[in-house]
């Protein structure tokens, strides 16, 4: 009934935007070139906790000692209003085709660290074995709001084929268990608090394997930390954050 429902809302959303770009109108694109153009690719080179530089987002030595997430890799600063557009269209205006527009520039971080491990610039993150979780969504939240948004970018990486079934074969365990709050308008310690105990893993063990984490957005890093350090008590060795943007 639900998949029905969203196909319903992509034939409307097809009618009111019929193949032309979102920003500027030209025809033959949900976004056109020229305003692909405009949303940089510019991973933010700093630790997601202290923001001290760190290379694609690494956690620096000083914040893992104590910290579960061991980096956020990024699209772009949340700052760049046609990224921040395109993700709230997704988000909270159900615009669902941008979802391939959104995808395809998480594909992008994941091509740029491949060509970083080749180059043995970084350790290695991405292989046929690394596994890839959305981050839920409590039940009612979801029901309110007809879907996950990264559940549906880590679904169309599947669609086109940028990570196989067997990578994202336990992205259901991990499950949000409690109702949580927005954080948008919280501190910092209040998004700690807020978000503590929130997961749960019902899943096998994930021995030895290394996790990325998919969701649309990362301030404060709160609840990827939260997600990590669940899924490193089940046996995680590395887990990493994959966002459009920080």
């Amino acid at each position: 009934m639900k998949r029905a429902g969203y196909n319903f809302l992509n034939k409307i959303i097809d009618i009111i935007y019929p193949q032309e770009c979102l920003f500027c109108g030209k025809d033959g694109k949900v976004l056109c070139d020229d305003c692909l153009e405009l949303i940089d690719f510019q991973p933010k080179n700093t630790c997601p906790f202290c923001k001290k530089y760190s290379f694609l987002g690494f956690t620096c030595r000083q914040c893992l000692s104590i910290k579960n997430l061991d980096g956020v890799f990024n699209f772009s600063f949340y700052k760049n209003i046609f990224l921040k557009t395109l993700i709230h269209g997704f988000k909270y205006q159900n615009v669902f085709i941008l979802k391939d527009v959104l995808s395809f520039q998480l594909a992008i971080v994941l091509e740029n660290i491949k060509k970083a491990q080749k180059m043995k610039k970084i350790p290695r993150v991405l292989n046929s074995k690394t596994y890839f979780f959305y981050v839920p969504l409590h039940k009612l939240k979801e029901r309110f709001r007809g879907f996950n948004q990264s559940k549906l970018l880590l679904n169309t990486l599947l669609k086109n084929k940028i990570v196989s079934e067997k990578q994202i074969k336990y992205s259901s365990k991990l499950i949000r268990s409690r109702f949580t709050f927005s954080q948008t308008k919280l501190s910092q310690k209040e998004k700690e608090k807020n978000i503590k105990k929130a997961f749960s893993y019902k899943g096998k063990n994930l021995k030895n394997k290394t996790i990325i984490l998919i969701d649309d957005v990362s301030t404060s890093g709160s609840t990827l930390e939260e997600c990590a350090k669940i899924l490193k008590e089940n046996g995680a060795k590395k887990v990493y954050g994959l966002v459009l943007a920080r």
